[in-house]
């Protein structure tokens, strides 16, 4: 449903006349812009290649959806490790389709308006029987638990990932896994950049390094979308969004940063506040 924010929103005639759009995530961390497309140029879209490694494309996917997220709705961060008595190297589609899908069926089954963004990655042991070893581990951001006992979700989460591992020892149901609850909304950034966003051994043939679980549940920010009619506004606006982004300056035509959204809205609003040829509407998405 669509909900007018300021001025008037354009007509059908109006649309096709924009000199470029912006959108703000507002209780996100995403502001994108880009001058509309009159012509393409080779060939677009299709199936994207096989995936190998955790690519730059990827990552930038990832944190694309989690800054689309609501900011005031704070994940838990999940961690779920392996066991030294896992023998061999844990296959990352074994991990997929068998342990992570296990896994989440008993997560929705005792919360069943959950939703998740889980990352795979391996790392070389430090310590335990197989110093040096390959090994996987899981990084989940779990949104949906947000009145829950801290408590009793680790006490769930520890016995839960040591019966889909095979209840192999009990120090791997000891510390087999941590769960933690981001207090502020720029955690969630941080944790994605600190633990969720490292690159991947190409070498390593596991398909997808990342996905969503529940997506339906995912609490979705309210989105922004400015149409512009006069170019030189919007280009103010493009170069003040390229310089709060520490970019160096040029005749940017195509912008996305992951800023605080109602903040860059209102440094925005100075902008282009009262300014004919732009409106401006409040969308969900």
């Amino acid at each position: 449903m669509k909900q007018q924010l300021a001025g008037e929103l354009m007509n059908r005639e109006e649309l096709k006349k924009k000199k470029g759009r912006i959108e703000i995530y507002v209780d996100g961390n995403l502001a994108k812009c880009q001058l509309p497309v009159t012509k393409t140029i080779g060939k677009r879209g299709g199936k994207r290649g096989k995936v190998s490694g955790f690519s730059r494309q990827s990552r930038l996917r990832m944190m694309r959806t989690v800054s689309k997220l609501e900011n005031a709705k704070r994940p838990l961060f999940i961690t779920l490790t392996y066991p030294d008595e896992f023998q061999g190297q844990v296959d990352g589609n074994e991990i997929k389709e068998k342990h992570l899908k296990n896994f989440w069926k008993r997560m929705e089954y005792t919360w069943s308006e959950i939703s998740c963004i889980w990352k795979l990655e391996y790392e070389e042991r430090k310590s335990g029987k197989r110093i040096g070893e390959l090994f996987p581990h899981l990084h989940m951001l779990v949104w949906g638990l947000y009145e829950v006992d801290i408590e009793g979700v680790r006490e769930f989460v520890k016995n839960a990932w040591w019966e889909v591992c095979g209840e192999l020892s009990g120090d791997h149901l000891k510390a087999g896994t941590r769960v933690e609850r981001l207090r502020k909304h720029r955690g969630t950034m941080a944790y994605l950049a600190k633990y969720m966003s490292k690159g991947a051994d190409k070498e390593l043939k596991v398909g997808r390094w990342w996905g969503v679980k529940g997506k339906a549940n995912l609490p979705s920010a309210r989105k922004v979308v400015i149409d512009f009619l006069n170019k030189e506004k919007y280009k103010d606006v493009i170069d003040f969004m390229a310089m709060y982004a520490g970019l160096p300056e040029g005749e940017w035509t195509s912008l996305e940063i992951f800023v605080d959204g109602r903040k860059m809205l209102q440094q925005l609003e100075k902008i282009i506040y009262g300014t004919q040829g732009v409106s401006y509407g409040i969308f969900g998405e």
